[in-house]
């Protein structure tokens, strides 16, 4: 299948192996308990791009499986809703879905940059507030380390607000901490890509809820005096 390629025999037998157990897997909401399958699985071509490629063509489940690539979209860079679109591509917030091209199939290129602000943003915000991510499980499980590796992969970045000389844009840049993991990070950045995808539609702005204006409080005498006048007229 490879000739002279172990290395990309064993990447296309372990995708093989691993999709569709992933695909066929039933998980359990957390608030309801309904099952759940995944509706759409991005796979990272930033590394043996054509393995994946081939095994995606081969695997017959295109309808599910899309290749994927983040692009650091950087200050000097124009932001992707500028760039020159193709004939049957779609697009979506710092996402774009190209068509099928020979010997690939259809891919997803995304801003890689602006997704990892974009989901920090959440994170940070309260819970409760409009657009907030929150971790399932319990304060117990919080202090159980539950999350503890997702939480060392998630703050394994830091993003710096860069600004070009001649256009004036701004633009944050992430960049990995030394002696860090970021996997599951990117893991969550292709999550929310794949979800944006399929059609959830993401609030571009991660802000607190407005306030509520309130009615002004109305006492009996006010209402009295109110009712009052109005015989008078």
């Amino acid at each position: 299948m490879f000739p002279g390629s172990s290395e990309t025999a064993l990447i296309y037998q372990g995708l093989a192996n691993l999709v569709p157990r992933l695909l066929s897997t039933e998980w359990k909401q957390h608030e309801t308990g309904a099952p759940l399958k995944i509706e759409r699985l991005l796979i990272d071509i930033g590394w043996q791009a054509e393995t994946i490629f081939k095994y995606v063509r081969e695997s017959g489940l295109q309808a599910l499986i899309v290749p994927s690539k983040g692009h650091s979209v950087r200050a000097q860079h124009a932001p992707m809703h500028e760039w020159k679109g193709k004939p049957g591509q779609r697009q979506g917030f710092n996402w774009r879905l190209y068509p099928p091209e020979s010997g690939k199939g259809r891919w997803v290129i995304f801003d890689a940059n602006a997704w990892k602000s974009f989901l920090a943003d959440r994170l940070r915000l309260p819970m409760g507030a409009r657009g907030s991510f929150t971790l399932f499980g319990s304060e117990r499980d919080a202090r159980d380390g539950v999350h503890q590796s997702l939480l060392e992969h998630l703050t394994s970045e830091y993003r710096a607000t860069m600004t070009h000389d001649q256009s004036g844009r701004q633009k944050d840049e992430w960049a990995k901490k030394p002696n860090t993991e970021n996997h599951l990070f990117d893991c969550f950045v292709g999550c929310a890509v794949a979800a944006s995808v399929s059609g959830l539609q993401w609030t571009p702005d991660a802000t607190l809820p407005r306030p509520k204006k309130l009615r002004p409080k109305i006492s009996l005498d006010d209402l009295t005096k109110a009712a009052a006048e109005q015989r008078l007229l």
